[in-house]
């Protein structure tokens, strides 16, 4: 199978997490798998007038059109999970969720899953004020700063933090994934 991605029309030749060029680009996935199967799955995001939050699809011929309306540059998300895969019978959900600035206290942030039973992974990117991305959780070698790890509690996502880490102005978004206990 080969997976290319883009966006606006212009490759993405290496990838782990993908960042879009601005608000309007959309990501695209073209899947090529063994005996002719070809997948192209597209996620764009735009706005309308009604501010309710929706994703809407559209499926033609092997074209799968994901459109996530009116999801705000910061502070969106599903209000309910959303389904993303079943393995063995279970259901695996995705979330995704703002996480704002902290320093050299931990930062507790509610996720408000019901019926949490198993983390299968959460991956968190923080931005700060002169640009610059950051992945957490992350070490340092250096006796000035000291590392930042998660957690995820049946009720919070929580980073817990060191002495110095220069993240209070900072804001990102934490992807969880998940199974659920019912």
């Amino acid at each position: 199978m080969q997976v290319k991605l883009s966006s606006q029309n212009r490759e993405i030749i290496s990838y782990g997490t993908v960042f879009l060029f601005d608000e309007n680009s959309d990501l695209t996935l073209n899947i090529n798998g063994d005996n002719f199967f070809e997948l192209i799955l597209t996620i764009s995001f735009v706005e309308d007038i009604s501010q309710k939050q929706r994703i809407e699809t559209n499926i033609f011929e092997n074209h799968l059109k994901i459109i996530c309306i009116n999801f705000m540059a910061m502070g969106t998300g599903l209000t309910t999970p959303l389904e993303i895969a079943v393995i063995d019978g279970k259901k695996i959900y995705c979330k995704v969720m703002l996480v704002s600035g902290f320093d050299s206290e931990d930062k507790y942030v509610p996720h408000n899953i019901s019926d949490l039973y198993r983390v299968l992974s959460c991956d968190l990117f923080m931005k700060t004020s002169d640009g610059t991305s950051h992945m957490i959780p992350r070490t340092h070698k250096d006796q000035d700063h000291d590392g930042i790890s998660i957690q995820v509690t049946k009720k919070n996502l929580i980073l817990q933090v060191g002495q110095s880490n220069g993240f209070a102005d900072a804001t990102g978004y934490a992807i969880l994934k998940y199974t659920k206990s019912k």
